[in-house]
């Protein structure tokens, strides 16, 4: 493994009530590994600001943004033997939407994703997700469970979670294979749970909202497979074409996925 220079900075005060980083890195080669697969890491950027509230915890935001990754391997012949990832960047802020409760967005995007032996590219990956009504006692509880490394505090945690409803607002999911595009937006809320919903995988029966998927047409030609199940669904009315492009409007109540009050999934 070589490991590229790396230079960090960091600003804060004395009482920590604040502290803001920047980290460059010049990336790393692995080579020779046991299983066979190289890695090339890019030049890497990340910044962070944050902030102490009133309770002891920090809120704030971070960036991370990587030129390049190249992962080359001749473990199976059923996987591409070089994958290109160009320019990933990530992103989350968690702020406060009012005295009790605070949200959290969460943004990552890749130009393209290509590899050696293949002209598919997948391009244009962006995911923009957000949830909100997370209470300051959440966030109390994970951080006394890291510095105690507790699993008994994340269980707590986890509790703390479930007594608040929480929105979970997916503004944008999607990508461009080939140039043709597939994207996924959903407005959701996770009602009111306890540990029992998590043991009993009850989880998705909390979920209720509405999601809307689109695919397009000239993608979907591309593979007779997904063309035929999706003929059927127009069929249905579940799926509608309309300017080239294949959608569905899905509604979620207590996890039953419907569209055109047809029944698809339960989760």
């Amino acid at each position: 493994m070589t490991l590229a220079p790396l230079t960090m900075q960091a600003e804060s005060d004395i009482d920590l009530s604040y502290f803001d980083t920047v980290i460059n890195w010049k990336g790393l080669t692995l080579t020779g590994s046991s299983t066979g697969t190289d890695v090339t890491l890019g030049r890497m950027q990340f910044t962070a600001d944050n902030e102490r509230t009133e309770r002891g915890f920090y809120v704030g935001e971070f960036n991370a943004d990587v030129t390049d990754i190249r992962i080359v391997t001749g473990v199976s012949t059923m996987l591409p033997t070089e994958v290109l990832i160009d320019k990933l960047r990530l992103s989350g802020e968690l702020e406060q939407e009012d005295d009790a409760f605070y949200e959290y967005e969460y943004e990552f995007a890749i130009d393209n994703i290509s590899t050696g032996s293949s002209e598919n590219v997948i391009s244009k990956v962006k995911a923009d997700i957000s949830i909100n009504q997370l209470s300051a006692e959440l966030f109390e509880t994970l951080q006394a469970a890291n510095k105690a490394s507790s699993t008994s505090g994340l269980d707590k945690a986890w509790q703390t979670f479930g007594q608040n409803e929480h929105g979970i607002e997916i503004e944008e999911l999607g990508f461009f294979f080939n140039e043709q595009p597939v994207s996924l937006n959903a407005d959701l809320t996770l009602a009111k749970h306890t540990m029992a919903d998590y043991d009993q995988n009850r989880l998705g029966q909390k979920l209720n909202g509405q999601a809307n998927i689109t695919i397009s047409e000239e993608l979907a030609k591309s593979n007779p497979v997904i063309s035929l199940v999706l003929a059927e669904q127009i069929k249905k009315n579940v799926v509608t074409l309309h300017e080239g492009k294949y959608q569905a409007n899905l509604v979620i109540k207590n996890g039953k996925i419907t569209a055109n009050n047809q029944v698809l999934y339960q989760l």
